[in-house]
């Protein structure tokens, strides 16, 4: 990602707080589309944003290739020209394996293939 950030995206149904320092550290922070929340003294105090990956999506220059892991992700990967289930931290839900083009369970294989794709 680091190395192609202009042609890659982070879209996420995880917390801007929970991310940031990932995102930062990729160089991604324009290129990230999460839901929102404000944090005090180490604690969520309101989440005021929940973002909608296929508002997201529906905004993206196609051809796109889509990785998630959770049913959240279904719609997102079914759009995208390659779908692709990731289970490397967790098992893929059943939603996305029903619409992946692809499941892969390996992040060095995962990587690999993503480079060939560009």
């Amino acid at each position: 990602i680091k190395e192609n950030r202009n042609r890659c995206y982070i879209v996420t149904g995880n917390l801007d707080v929970w991310i940031e320092k990932l995102v930062s550290n990729m160089g991604m922070e324009r290129n990230t589309f999460c839901s929102k929340a404000v944090e005090k003294d180490g604690f969520i105090q309101d989440v005021f944003s929940i973002i909608d990956k296929n508002a997201v999506i529906s905004q993206m220059v196609l051809p796109f290739v889509a990785v998630g892991d959770g049913n959240n992700d279904a719609e997102m990967i079914e759009a995208a020209e390659v779908g692709i289930g990731y289970g490397g931290v967790r098992d893929i839900a059943p939603a996305v394996l029903a619409c992946a083009d692809h499941a892969i369970y390996d992040e060095d294989i995962l990587v690999s293939f993503l480079e060939r794709l560009l």
